[in-house]
Protein backbone atom coordinates (compact mmCIF):
# COMPACT_ATOMS: atom_id res chain seq x y z
CA UNK A 1 0.00 0.00 0.00
CA UNK A 2 1.14 3.67 -1.15
CA UNK A 3 1.21 6.21 1.86
CA UNK A 4 1.78 9.75 1.09
CA UNK A 5 3.36 11.78 3.58
CA UNK A 6 1.56 14.71 4.81
CA UNK A 7 3.51 18.13 5.26
CA UNK A 8 1.75 20.17 7.65
CA UNK A 9 0.85 24.07 6.47
CA UNK A 10 3.64 26.71 7.56
CA UNK A 11 4.26 29.57 5.90
CA UNK A 12 7.50 31.32 4.80
CA UNK A 13 9.15 28.25 3.17
CA UNK A 14 11.03 28.64 0.45
CA UNK A 15 9.53 27.83 -2.86
CA UNK A 16 11.34 24.44 -3.64
CA UNK A 17 9.53 23.17 -0.10
CA UNK A 18 6.05 24.52 -0.83
CA UNK A 19 6.28 22.88 -3.94
CA UNK A 20 7.05 19.38 -3.00
CA UNK A 21 4.44 19.65 -0.18
CA UNK A 22 1.71 21.23 -2.61
CA UNK A 23 2.19 18.29 -4.83
CA UNK A 24 2.34 15.61 -1.82
CA UNK A 25 -1.06 17.51 -1.04
CA UNK A 26 -2.59 17.13 -3.93
CA UNK A 27 -1.56 13.38 -4.25
CA UNK A 28 -2.66 12.60 -1.20
CA UNK A 29 -5.68 14.46 -1.76
CA UNK A 30 -6.55 12.59 -5.13
CA UNK A 31 -5.98 8.45 -2.90
CA UNK A 32 -8.13 10.35 -0.51
CA UNK A 33 -10.86 10.71 -2.39
CA UNK A 34 -10.33 7.31 -4.91
CA UNK A 35 -10.27 5.50 -1.69
CA UNK A 36 -13.85 7.64 -0.23
CA UNK A 37 -15.39 6.59 -3.05
CA UNK A 38 -14.18 2.94 -3.37
CA UNK A 39 -15.23 2.61 0.20
CA UNK A 40 -18.55 4.40 0.12
CA UNK A 41 -19.62 2.27 -2.84
CA UNK A 42 -18.53 -0.94 -0.59
CA UNK A 43 -21.37 0.78 2.19
CA UNK A 44 -24.15 1.23 -0.76
CA UNK A 45 -23.31 -2.43 -2.65
CA UNK A 46 -23.69 -4.67 0.57
CA UNK A 47 -26.55 -1.82 2.35
CA UNK A 48 -24.13 -1.49 5.47
CA UNK A 49 -25.44 1.58 6.48
CA UNK A 50 -28.37 -0.58 7.53
CA UNK A 51 -26.13 -2.99 9.72
CA UNK A 52 -24.47 0.59 11.13
CA UNK A 53 -28.12 1.94 12.00
CA UNK A 54 -29.09 4.03 8.82
CA UNK A 55 -32.11 3.48 7.01
CA UNK A 56 -31.09 5.07 3.63
CA UNK A 57 -27.56 5.91 2.60
CA UNK A 58 -28.00 9.65 2.27
CA UNK A 59 -28.94 9.34 6.05
CA UNK A 60 -25.89 7.59 6.65
CA UNK A 61 -23.35 9.79 4.83
CA UNK A 62 -24.73 13.22 6.23
CA UNK A 63 -24.74 11.71 10.02
CA UNK A 64 -21.93 9.86 9.90
CA UNK A 65 -19.34 11.25 7.46
CA UNK A 66 -21.05 14.35 8.08
CA UNK A 67 -21.47 15.40 4.24
CA UNK A 68 -23.72 17.80 3.17
CA UNK A 69 -26.79 17.18 1.25
CA UNK A 70 -25.11 18.03 -1.80
CA UNK A 71 -21.90 15.55 -1.31
CA UNK A 72 -23.71 12.85 -0.41
CA UNK A 73 -26.26 13.18 -3.47
CA UNK A 74 -22.57 13.45 -5.37
CA UNK A 75 -20.99 10.65 -3.94
CA UNK A 76 -24.35 8.28 -4.54
CA UNK A 77 -24.38 9.18 -8.23
CA UNK A 78 -20.80 8.61 -8.58
CA UNK A 79 -21.62 5.23 -7.07
CA UNK A 80 -24.44 4.42 -9.13
CA UNK A 81 -22.86 5.22 -12.18
CA UNK A 82 -19.68 3.22 -11.28
CA UNK A 83 -22.24 0.00 -10.89
CA UNK A 84 -23.39 1.03 -14.79
CA UNK A 85 -19.99 0.75 -15.72
CA UNK A 86 -17.49 -1.58 -14.02
CA UNK A 87 -14.47 -1.20 -16.32
CA UNK A 88 -14.81 2.22 -14.87
CA UNK A 89 -14.92 0.72 -11.64
CA UNK A 90 -12.58 -2.05 -12.44
CA UNK A 91 -9.92 1.29 -13.15
CA UNK A 92 -9.98 2.98 -10.03
CA UNK A 93 -9.75 0.41 -7.93
CA UNK A 94 -7.28 -0.93 -9.59
CA UNK A 95 -4.85 2.59 -10.33
CA UNK A 96 -5.10 2.83 -13.85
CA UNK A 97 -7.82 5.72 -13.36
CA UNK A 98 -7.47 8.65 -10.69
CA UNK A 99 -10.52 9.87 -9.19
CA UNK A 100 -10.54 13.27 -11.39
CA UNK A 101 -10.29 11.12 -14.53
CA UNK A 102 -12.97 8.49 -13.24
CA UNK A 103 -15.51 11.97 -12.20
CA UNK A 104 -14.92 13.07 -16.29
CA UNK A 105 -15.55 9.73 -17.83
CA UNK A 106 -19.14 9.51 -15.18
CA UNK A 107 -20.22 12.92 -16.54
CA UNK A 108 -20.53 11.79 -20.27
CA UNK A 109 -23.59 10.44 -21.59
CA UNK A 110 -22.06 7.74 -23.56
CA UNK A 111 -20.49 4.53 -22.30
CA UNK A 112 -16.42 4.07 -22.28
CA UNK A 113 -15.88 0.66 -24.19
CA UNK A 114 -12.31 -0.04 -22.33
CA UNK A 115 -10.08 1.29 -20.18
CA UNK A 116 -6.91 1.40 -21.12
CA UNK A 117 -3.82 1.97 -18.86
Amino acid sequence: MTEYQMVPYQAGLPAATVNTALKSAAQTMEKAKQNAILWFSEVMERKLNQELGFSTISMYAQQELGFGRSKAYDFINICNRLKELPQVKDGLESGKLRYSDTREILKSPTRPTRVSG
